[in-house]
């Protein structure tokens, strides 16, 4: 038995309304062709597919099946109609790009504005999440691709991965902070404050930890504060306006320290960086607007001062 994913799309739409004037109006059907077409799908069925009362229209069990497995493949449908779209004019087409929020501050906005450049009618979204979150969306298909440190990710099978160019995690502080009179400055120096950082994989803290001499639970109480914070604006401000040192990469602070506002702390940390990849499906053809994507941040990257 081969459904006809009209018959899909019908079902979705109807599910999400729950009225079939409103599903109808949205499909560009009348509303008795809608009943009509439903009705015909349960008899190829023989299953009830909506219970329907005067009050509202919900799917029954095997509603929530074809819903299940068919949203996937309306998702597919409207991707494959926009690939084709691209293979065949080379301009036009859909992404949708799932994003950590450091490369999406650091480096996303120039990869986008190279392929606007050079591909205009490319439609494209962007969704800003934690990696777990992504991986989800990855896997729904609700995004085509993530960018994206995976090392919080627990289960890594199903997914083909290529790392992108690293940046060490630096430390900073404004001008004036009163680290800056020690005369030796250590790792260990700057737990004596508060730290203010993004957010940061738990694989970071391990190695901080080993490399100061303390155990992983003791460093990530931060026991003289803490400050976490994707939004780098306001991380900044929190470091230019108290004694907490700045955590992460040296992207996120310099232009203050270009700038002479905060200061970059003369501390290294062997073996910690980023580390973001772009993480697509496995054994999932690639579209082109994903090998547009992936080409063009390549060259972003090796070609960045």
């Amino acid at each position: 038995m081969i459904i006809d994913i009209r018959y899909i799309r019908q079902v979705e739409a109807l599910a999400r309304h729950g009225n079939f004037a409103r599903a109808a109006r949205e499909l560009g059907m009348t509303q008795p062709g809608l009943s009509r077409a439903i009705k015909t799908l349960e008899n190829i069925l023989d299953v009830a597919l909506f219970d329907r009362n005067q009050r509202e229209i919900t799917p029954t069990v095997y509603g929530q099946h074809i819903l299940k497995f068919g949203k996937p493949l309306l998702r597919d449908s409207e991707r494959l109609e926009a690939d084709l779209k691209l293979l065949k004019e080379g301009t036009g087409g859909e992404l949708k790009i799932g994003a950590g929020p450091i490369p999406a501050e650091i480096f996303l906005g120039r990869v986008l504005g190279a392929m606007s450049r050079k591909h205009p009618n490319l439609q494209i979204r962007v969704i800003v999440e934690r990696p777990t979150t992504l991986h989800r969306l990855l896997q729904q298909r609700s995004v085509d691709v993530m960018l994206a440190d995976t090392r919080v990710l627990d289960d890594r099978n199903g997914l083909d991965i290529t790392t992108l160019p690293g940046y060490p995690i630096c430390y900073v502080c404004r001008e004036s902070h009163p680290c800056l009179e020690r005369d030796k400055l250590t790792m260990k120096d700057i737990f004596d404050y508060p730290i203010a950082t993004p957010w940061i994989p738990e694989v970071i803290y391990e190695t901080v930890a080993q490399q100061i001499g303390i155990s992983k639970a003791e460093l990530v109480r931060f026991k003289n504060g803490l400050i976490e914070c994707s939004y780098f604006k306001l991380l900044i401000d929190t470091v230019l306006n108290s004694d907490a040192v700045g955590c992460g990469i040296e992207p996120i602070f310099s232009r203050e320290i270009r700038e002479k506002n905060m200061v970059l702390l003369p501390i290294t940390c062997p073996g910690v960086s980023s580390q973001y990849e772009i993480v697509t499906l496995e054994n999932y053809t690639l579209s082109p607007a994903i090998q547009i994507f992936r080409q063009t941040l390549m060259d972003v990257l090796l070609n960045q001062p």
